[in-house]
């Protein structure tokens, strides 16, 4: 016999997805090549950072064999302004091995997706349910979040305890519109600082909306999330990720085919972090350059630095 929260859950879910959920143009075909590319851009970045670049993305490089084609240095610069540059190198690895060992064509079986670069348990979900229809759950934070209030209250769960609701909410033949659903509820209602609980759909019946009420029967606007604060955080400023992306910005900018002297980064950055030595950025290119981000080439001494054309 079906679980009563679950039917209830289902239902409102679903409902409110009809009435709000977010017009987002991955959603509007099931191409598994655009929704990969959509749900790598979303890794760390926001939607409305996402929805431009991804336009401009899949209009330069419209399928697999196109991407495949493509040099490093061409998909890094159009991957301009969504940062993480890891994410480019890795869609252009995966889209090489597709077009070479699949014809082209993504491969269905979720096993093979996630032995992609790049590729694990989420995304290879993600492409399977939107793109193949596959009956899976879909775990983005947003959905964690969801699932743990609801079902837990406002405290932690275990992935695999997680794993197992996902498994057991999950509505037979609408496991597209779940998931979307979720994810949307994640993003505009349980939100993660401030919950909408007073209006939430599903407050009679989570968990975490019970634990919040008072005596008088009123209920708080969300509960005050308790967060670790950390004694003299490192500002992303003067983060390392911060100097990578200074980087291959300032690379990206350049001309094409041109090779900068580090001393030429060195002394850009050393103003801006205040003396930082060249010893330091070397320690970032080598970074980059092992992740294949850009190309560093020695001669007479001089190390000069570009975005990798392979």
């Amino acid at each position: 016999m079906a679980d009563p929260k679950h039917i209830f859950v289902h239902d409102a879910l679903l409902r409110w997805f009809r009435l709000n959920g977010r017009d987002l143009p991955w959603r509007k075909i099931n191409d598994p090549y655009r929704i990969l590319i959509s749900e790598v851009m979303l890794q760390q970045t926001q939607v409305d950072r996402v929805i431009p670049a991804y336009t401009s993305f899949v209009q330069q490089f419209p399928d697999f064999r196109a991407l495949a084609r493509a040099t490093t240095a061409d998909v890094i610069r159009s991957w301009r302004g969504l940062g993480y540059n890891r994410r480019a190198v890795y869609l252009h690895r995966s889209a090489r091995i597709v077009a070479e060992c699949y014809g082209g064509r993504m491969p269905t079986d979720i096993s093979l997706m996630r032995k992609l670069p790049g590729v694990g348990e989420y995304t290879s979900s993600a492409v399977s349910c939107f793109a193949y229809n596959a009956q899976v759950p879909v775990m983005d934070t947003n959905v964690e979040r969801v699932l743990t209030r609801v079902f837990s209250g406002w405290g932690s769960v275990s992935k695999k305890d997680l794993g197992t609701i996902a498994l057991s909410i999950l509505p037979r033949g609408k496991a597209w519109e779940w998931n979307q659903g979720l994810m949307d509820f994640g993003a505009l209602t349980c939100t993660a600082r401030s919950p909408a609980c007073n209006s939430c759909v599903l407050a009679v019946t989570c968990a975490a909306f019970q634990e919040t009420k008072i005596p008088s029967g009123q209920n708080q606007e969300g509960a005050k999330i308790k967060r670790k604060v950390h004694k003299n955080p490192i500002r992303y400023e003067h983060s390392r990720r911060y100097y990578r992306g200074m980087i291959v910005r300032h690379l990206v900018d350049m001309e094409r085919g041109t090779k900068v002297p580090i001393e030429c980064l060195g002394h850009l950055y050393q103003k801006e972090n205040h003396g930082q030595d060249l010893d330091w950025i070397k320690g970032l290119l080598v970074e980059l350059s092992q992740e294949g981000i850009v190309t560093l080439e020695e001669r007479s001494g001089q190390i000069r630095v570009y975005l990798a054309e392979t």
